[in-house]
């Protein structure tokens, strides 16, 4: 008998130790702090990054603008619309439509005075690089056999291109044939601010800041 007990003793488990609780919720809620943390440094890190991207759109703007805020406001809007129409520095009809009269080669600005700030219309007549409408962005092809082709992006498909050209008209192009592919530039003409006078540039943008 004294030995089958012993041999009890020999092969039962040795017993389970066992964390005391308050260390186990001081793990816990250490656990719980350190999660906290990170989101709250998460959430501070993104908001410095906006903040931030914020600041440099903000600053770039009024770079942009600065020397020619005064023209946002006070000008001439029937002088601007015989600027806007006739005079070859602007040439604003030869690609512009108003009221139906003028051309398709850029957008329509009939409401543009609604959908858009004086800030933003005076920047696209300044830098018309900077603004340039997806509908009426401009092409330039380099092809496989050696030719190339530029124009306005007319329509786009997952084989093809059709490029709007000045000579040939649309002109469709196979997407294979494609050796490289460049976004052009705009055909409204860069440095708008210093070919016109100030006073002539204020009285265009009351013309189309005008624009209901």
């Amino acid at each position: 008998m004294l030995g089958r007990m012993e041999d009890r003793r020999e092969t039962s488990p040795p017993p389970r130790y066992r964390w005391p609780w308050f260390l186990l919720a001081a793990l816990i809620l250490a656990v719980v702090l350190a999660v906290v943390w990170m989101s709250v440094a998460v959430k501070r890190l993104r908001a410095q990054r906006d903040f931030s991207q914020s600041s440099v759109v903000q600053t770039a703007t009024k770079d942009l603008l600065a020397g020619f805020r005064d023209v946002l406001q006070g000008g001439d809007a029937e002088a601007g619309r015989k600027i806007f129409v006739d005079r070859p520095e602007a040439n604003c009809a030869k690609c512009h439509k108003v009221g139906g009269q003028g051309s398709d080669t850029g957008p329509a600005l009939d409401g543009i005075g609604t959908r858009r700030s004086r800030e933003f219309i005076l920047e696209a007549i300044l830098y018309p690089n900077l603004h340039v409408s997806t509908n009426y962005e401009t092409v330039i092809l380099f092809l496989n056999n050696g030719s190339g082709l530029s124009g306005m992006l007319g329509r786009e498909t997952e084989t093809n291109l059709v490029v709007k050209t000045g000579d040939e008209g649309p002109v469709t192009v196979s997407k294979a044939d494609i050796k490289i592919r460049q976004k052009g530039m705009s055909p409204m003409p860069e440095g708008l601010g210093t070919l016109l006078p100030k006073k002539d540039l204020q009285d265009l943008m009351e013309y189309v800041g005008s624009l209901k």
